[in-house]
């Protein structure tokens, strides 16, 4: 029993010792543990502080960097998810997940130029995944639109990653990067080369880009002509091979020196220097260098200019020296001790003549002296009648013709008559100067108009048998007509009684107003005596047709109060003359008007196209204005504010020259819009149409074109001159004829007085266009009463 006990506290006591083994082998493992544990806890808070620090950095970098992650992922059934950060919003202008950004939302917000290749790019990746070769991943650029609507260059960068686990089947991941600046660089960049490269091309001097070895890296097509080598040579040519023998080794020092200058300053050389061609020849040149970076290097650009020509045009121009002078001692010979008047003036760009030099004998002739002329313009030196002197210097200097004017004119040294030759002097295709001869036939002209008068009583004695005689005696009123005047008209005797009344009864009364026997008296008894009589005008046939004829006559007798009591005339059938003359004036004016409508469409087609382009070109340069300096900016709105002034200008001169509204719409359409443009730019005269036509047109377009010309031309006198604040224009149709009036309240001039003085040339173009047309003109004015113009055009004198 005791063995037992003994054995049972032995083995409960080895029991108990490997139990407290087993406690401190467990308190000690528990304690290794637990200081894992903590070693664990430790780096796991460390790492996630790291990726916590790093997420952020990573986020500051993408914001910076104008980054924006994004993921693509597409189910085994196909459709495609997206998910984007709060960035990506940003860069297009939203705010962050202000919308869901869908696939097709995305596909059609890239730029239109853009979305096919881009598609291509991301659709070519995607569809890889399904071969042995699949890609990677993708990356491409393109424009995509903002809130505002605009657009911004971005550039995506993809992985693409696929799994058949779960419901995701392929995924992209990746980062879009705003690259707008860059973008706007580089195609700014490119413009910019691209533009030097046209520059560098178009230049004519030539130009050279020469690197830091000397090497000829770039060459125009001038430098190819003046050195002669062809293009092919070039990229084996240094600068050195261009420069004469002697000059070589100094060259390559001074060119390394110039490049290694940290701020190299443009140099020009304008001594004589040689260059050297293929050929070996030397040709004077002078050259300029300028530094020039491209880019990351820095070169040098060299303007040769080819001075060959030069040379020779200075040993030439000094021979001409020497021979104009030559020239100048015979000139100032001749042209002082000539008999003939001459004179000399300048055509200025202004349209405007000064003159230079009056010889001696223009200087007896007019009573002003050379000094005293020179530098003076026509109104200044003879102002009234400087109005036909400039008519008649411009058309020398339109024509371009030698011409030459019988004339009238009166200066200090009293009333004379001349045959003037005026001479265009012709330099780079323009008129520069004028040069007028003048001969004084003031005695001649006395001897002709004796010769004339003489040979005036002869024709009225040859004529006698063939022209119609009218003798009519004014104290009983009684009139005879001869046999001719019978036959002219196609009348027999006894079918017309020969009185005064009859007469003014088959008279057309728009040629003579003589519809008043009184007023016909008045007319002769007013004749002095060594005047006749004359005037022109339609009288009727028989046969109901015009025949224009002559009327010539004088007083023959006289009371001895001097009242006239007797007239004899002449009439001449002269129909076919007026014919001609209507022939020639509407030829002259069909020419004018021609003219015009050509230079009207020159304008047009020509120069409106130009300025038009030149605007729209500008127009889209004034988007980038907001970039320039504020003196530029002044600079670029003050040329758009000029060139669309000269548009509008241009439209203004063409539509003056020939309105393209009498050719489509007629007279009345024409007036008005005259009317309307007068009123929106005379702020001072106030214009009022009035019409009955409507929408009827006159059936000849020669006379609407003739009266819209006379309405052009008395409405611009009336704007130079008149000084009025209301202006009435009036076309009016009745049953025979068409009457356009024209009447403003302003200072009114003598009509008598303008036409002696030479000064009336709008006066005679308006008569010469009224005669062309068979109609009847009236100036009605008087200084300090306004004036009226009458224009009367017979329905008989309408094709």
């Amino acid at each position: 029993i005791w063995v037992a006990v003994y054995a049972t506290k032995r083995r409960t006591y080895q029991i108990r010792l490997q139990n407290d083994k087993l406690q401190a082998l467990v308190k000690s493992r528990t304690a290794e543990l637990e200081n894992v544990l903590a070693g664990l806890e430790q780096k796991v808070e460390e790492r996630t502080a790291s990726l916590k620090k790093a997420n952020e950095q990573l986020n500051l970098a993408m914001e910076a960097g104008q980054h924006a992650p994004f993921r693509w992922y597409e189910d085994s059934n196909g459709r495609i998810f997206s998910e984007y950060s709060d960035r990506y919003f940003e860069i297009l202008g939203y705010e962050p997940q202000e919308f869901d950004l869908t696939w097709d939302w995305w596909v059609n917000a890239i730029h239109p130029e853009d979305r096919k290749k881009t598609l291509e790019v991301v659709q070519e990746a995607i569809n890889s995944q399904k071969s042995d070769d699949p890609k990677t991943g993708f990356f491409t650029e393109y424009r995509i639109r903002t809130k505002t609507g605009d657009y911004v260059w971005v550039e995506s960068n993809a992985k693409m990653l696929s799994s058949e686990q779960g419901p995701v089947y392929k995924t992209v991941t990746g980062i879009i990067t705003n690259v707008s600046k860059r973008k706007e660089a580089e195609l700014e960049r490119m413009a910019s080369e691209e533009k030097f490269r046209k520059v560098f091309d178009a230049s004519t001097s030539a130009l050279l880009l020469v690197a830091a070895d000397g090497r000829i890296v770039m060459q125009n097509g001038k430098a190819e002509e003046i050195f002669d080598y062809k293009t092919e040579e070039w990229s084996e040519l240094s600068v050195e091979d261009l420069i004469p023998g002697q000059f070589k080794k100094a060259h390559k020092q001074l060119r390394k020196s110039y490049h290694d200058l940290e701020n190299p300053q443009p140099l020009s050389v304008t001594r004589d220097l040689y260059g050297l061609t293929r050929s070996r020849r030397r040709v004077p040149v002078q050259i300029g260098i300028s530094p020039v970076q491209i880019r990351e290097d820095r070169y040098t650009l060299a303007i040769v200019v080819d001075m060959t020509e030069r040379v020779q045009m200075e040993k030439d121009l000094e021979e001409h020296r020497r021979q104009l002078q030559i020239e100048r001692d015979r000139y100032a010979s001749v042209f002082h001790n000539i008999n003939d008047a001459i004179f000399v003036m300048d055509v200025e760009d202004d349209g405007r003549f000064k003159f230079v030099e009056f010889n001696k004998a223009e200087e007896e002739v007019t009573g002003i002296k050379n000094k005293e002329a020179h530098g003076k313009y026509t109104n200044e030196l003879f102002p009234k009648f400087s109005d036909y002197l400039d008519w008649r210097y411009s058309t020398c200097r339109d024509t371009r013709q030698m011409l030459t004017y019988q004339e009238q004119l009166e200066f200090k040294t009293g009333l004379k008559e001349f045959k003037t030759s005026l001479v265009p002097i012709i330099e780079n295709d323009k008129v520069v100067r004028i040069v007028g001869i003048a001969h004084d036939v003031t005695d001649l002209m006395v001897s002709e108009k004796k010769i004339k008068d003489r040979e005036e009583k002869l024709r009225y004695a040859l004529q006698a048998s063939q022209d119609a005689i009218i003798d009519w005696n004014l104290e009983n009123g009684l009139m005879e007509f001869s046999e001719a005047f019978y036959r002219m008209l196609g009348y027999n005797k006894g079918e017309i009684k020969e009185s005064l009344e009859s007469l003014i009864g088959i008279t057309n009364s728009t040629d003579i107003d003589i519809s008043r026997k009184e007023d016909l008296i008045a007319i002769v008894n007013a004749l002095p005596a060594d005047k006749q009589f004359s005037s022109d005008f339609r009288m009727k046939k028989k046969s109901g047709e015009w025949l224009w004829v002559l009327l010539k006559g004088k007083v023959v007798e006289r009371n001895e109060k001097g009242k006239a009591m007797r007239f004899v005339g002449t009439l001449t059938n002269i129909t076919s003359e007026k014919q001609k003359t209507k022939e020639r004036l509407e030829t002259i004016l069909m020419t004018e008007d021609n003219e015009r409508g050509r230079i009207s469409r020159e304008i047009h087609d020509g120069l409106q196209q130009t300025l038009t382009i030149t605007a729209l070109n500008m127009e889209f340069a004034k988007r980038e204005a907001g970039s320039l300096s504020e003196k530029a900016q002044e600079k670029f709105e003050t040329g758009w504010s000029y060139l669309q002034k000269s548009i509008a200008e241009s439209r203004t001169v063409a539509h003056s020259l020939m309105p393209k509204a009498i050719l489509d719409f007629g007279l009345v359409s024409a007036c008005n819009s005259l009317i309307m443009q007068y009123n929106e730019s005379i702020e001072a005269t106030q214009f009022n149409f009035f019409e009955n036509l409507g929408e009827d047109r006159i059936p000849d377009k020669n006379v609407e074109v003739t009266l819209y010309r006379i309405l052009q031309e008395a409405t611009n006198n009336i704007i130079k001159y008149a000084k009025a604040t209301e202006v009435s224009v009036q076309l009016r149709r009745y049953d025979d004829m068409y009457m356009l009036t024209i009447e403003d309240n302003g200072v009114g001039f003598n009509v008598d007085e303008v036409r002696e003085e030479g000064a009336g040339f709008g006066l005679m173009s308006m008569q010469n266009r009224i005669d062309a047309i068979y109609g009847h003109l009236e100036i009605d004015s008087a200084p300090g009463r306004g004036t009226v113009v009458i224009v009367e055009v017979p329905n008989a004198a309408i094709a």
